[in-house]
């Protein structure tokens, strides 16, 4: 797979080669899929909780005698059909967490990096040294790339002074940014994907 190496002002350099093991598997939208779901479950708290009619406070009494009113039989004033009752099958506190198997997880990420570069969504820059931690500064590198929408930036380098002026300058565009991460997962790359060959 071969995908064209550009500068910061959007001109075309030179083609890079890049490893067939990597970027040109076929796409699996199975395992694509369901790795999805399963990052996304893994980010929920599972922290949601109702209160049954053992929990709701009140209701020990009696509301009436059970004949001779000619209303219905009534046992607490906390049953689900009452207002203030406890609730019957709401949620509960769980563990929504899934386990991947590492290698159908990194056939994911490889799917659909694999994927991006066959419909040319891959960029690959040969520096980022404009980018000065401001964010005008990525702003106009966007717009020189012409990418408009959201992206993901892959630096080798992000613990680094490089890195941190790409985490300053991306720090405000949150609708333009998915992730900044070194390596992503499948779902985080379903956007276009920026890879800093100089950063």
């Amino acid at each position: 797979m071969r995908v064209t190496v550009k500068n910061q002002a959007g001109e075309i350099l030179e083609p890079l080669e890049l490893n067939d093991a990597v970027f040109n598997v076929p796409m699996n939208r199975s395992l694509v899929h369901q790795a999805m779901v399963i990052y996304q479950a893994n980010k929920r708290q599972g922290t949601h909780d109702t209160k049954t009619r053992a929990e709701v406070s009140g209701g020990g009494r009696k509301p009436w005698m059970q004949k001779h009113t000619g209303r219905a039989r009534q046992g607490s004033t906390r049953s689900p059909q009452w207002r203030h009752g406890g609730v019957v099958f709401g949620p509960h506190p769980r563990e929504y967490r899934k386990a991947l198997p590492r290698r159908m997880r990194r056939l994911a990420l490889r799917c659909v990096l694999s994927e991006k570069a066959r419909q040319h969504r891959l960029v690959c820059l040969d520096a980022t040294d404009t980018l000065n931690g401001k964010t005008k500064s990525i702003v106009d590198l966007l717009q020189n790339l012409e990418v408009s929408g959201s992206a993901v930036v892959v630096t080798a380098l992000i613990c680094l002074c490089p890195g941190v002026s790409i985490v300053l300058a991306w720090k405000f565009l949150h609708e333009r940014l998915a992730a900044l991460q070194m390596v992503g997962g499948a779902f985080g790359v379903l956007t276009v994907v920026l890879f800093a060959l100089g950063a």
